[in-house]
């Protein structure tokens, strides 16, 4: 989704949105950098939903910061490298699994 589908006060949008985090279904939410996708040149945001969320973790979402990650191929199209991609994919098994960490 496009990056405004994170604030966008719009009626509709905002409601589903709270809901979905009051529900508990959000899992993780993944900042992309600009120029990733060949139809658009802004930036875009990838929302991962799990109805069936560990109870252990629910109300927690896991936000990922992927702006930065990635290198020009050319003034429109931006890819990643496996370097780029490796902490993105391993994240959760970094994650403390004890709330005190």
């Amino acid at each position: 989704m496009s990056k405004g589908s994170l604030t966008t006060k719009q009626t509709g949008e905002y409601e589903i949105r709270k809901a979905m985090l009051e529900d508990g279904v959000i899992d993780c939410i993944v900042n992309m950098p600009t120029k990733l996708f060949l139809n658009t040149q802004i930036p875009a945001c990838l929302w991962f939903l799990n109805r069936g969320k560990n109870r252990q973790r629910k109300g927690e979402v896991l936000f990922i910061d992927a702006r930065n990650l990635g290198f020009l191929v050319n003034r429109k199209t931006r890819e990643f490298t496996n370097e780029d991609l490796a902490p993105v994919s391993y994240t959760h098994l970094t994650l403390p699994t004890n709330r005190e960490v």
